[in-house]
């Protein structure tokens, strides 16, 4: 137990734009690999169904990235330590899905059927804006390093002689709160 509370210290970073704490042992090399593995997946799932960039929803889209991520440069550079700018990189899939999300790495993902909720580009750059922000302050990364914990965690109190299930319930609520 003692290890691991070392281990969970020694792993706290605090977010450059917020101030705030947290647990982070998903370095950037790692964090890019397994986008870069999500990325195929995500391509895999829906080839055939990729807009080509000359699409006027491809440029509409592309547009209000590259306003984003212009504006969110200073942001990127100050994500991690030494970390490389991020690539951003742009695909609208027709689908009727009202969706949108960026994966590690700067891979960004946008379904035709959010556009008509969005109603132009203030509504797209909103939604865009957010997903980026999620990219830049590393929330994938945070958020693979909390299962740790909380897989962990769930083990300890079970061999305790809490259930599974509850165990999982009560940490996830501490994990929230914290």
């Amino acid at each position: 137990m003692g290890g691991a509370g070392v281990y969970y210290v020694v792993n706290l970073e605090q977010v450059p734009s917020t101030g705030r704490w947290r647990f982070n042992d998903i370095s950037i090399a790692d964090e890019k690999e397994m986008g870069d593995q999500a990325f195929q997946q995500t391509l895999a799932q829906f080839r055939g169904r990729l807009l080509p960039e000359s699409h006027p929803a491809s440029v509409q889209v592309r547009r209000v990235v590259s306003r984003i991520v212009n504006a969110a440069a200073q942001l990127d550079a100050e994500r991690a330590p030494g970390a490389e700018p991020t690539q951003w990189s742009v695909y609208v899939v027709h689908d009727n899905q009202m969706n949108a999300f960026v994966l590690p790495g700067g891979k960004i993902f946008v379904f035709t059927g959010i556009l008509p909720v969005c109603g132009g580009d203030a509504g797209l750059a909103t939604v865009l804006s957010h997903e980026v922000a999620h990219q830049l302050a590393r929330h994938s990364a945070e958020k693979m390093a909390g299962y740790k914990v909380l897989l962990l965690g769930s083990f300890v109190l079970n061999l305790l002689g809490m259930d599974f299930g509850l165990s999982r319930i009560a940490l996830n609520l501490l994990l929230s709160c914290v």
